[in-house]
């Protein structure tokens, strides 16, 4: 199980920026594309290869969640992503207690929101590339632990 802190709420278009490790907001942002799934980061990570960041991770559910929100979650797959020659992979997780299976089309959708999500940022480069299944995303989550 992993502890995600929400950011962003599917269907928004407004990107929430926090102090990812204090969970502190501090500005937010109109992106390209509305976000398909939750969006967050999970909490007592760096990102192994990335930003610097917290690890990423999409949340898929039904349920509704709200910025803020902290949610334990299951690793279902890992979503390649490269942004300016950086790795920025993101897990996708689904909510604990709900059916741990990816639903149809989640890889398209993720792909193409990844593809579009910085229209507004000529200047960035982010490309998709596969999903990876469920082993890969809880190494990847293994590599990025913090320190105790």
């Amino acid at each position: 199980m992993i502890e995600v802190f929400i950011e962003n709420t599917k269907g928004s278009r407004v990107k929430h920026h926090h102090d990812e490790k204090n969970l502190v907001p501090l500005f937010d942002e109109v992106v390209a594309r509305p976000f398909p799934y939750d969006y967050g980061f999970v909490i007592g990570t760096t990102a192994a290869g990335g930003d610097g960041d917290n690890v990423d991770c999409f949340v898929i559910t039904h349920r509704t969640l709200r910025t803020g929100d902290v949610v334990m979650c299951e690793p279902l797959a890992l979503m390649e992503q490269n942004v300016d020659g950086y790795t920025d992979h993101n897990v996708v997780a689904g909510l604990e207690g709900e059916p741990p299976e990816l639903p149809d089309g989640v890889a398209e959708r993720l792909a193409e929101f990844i593809a579009a999500f910085r229209e507004h940022q000529p200047e960035v480069s982010s490309r998709p590339g596969r999903l990876l299944d469920r082993e890969a995303a809880l190494a990847f989550v293994a590599a990025s632990l913090d320190p105790p």
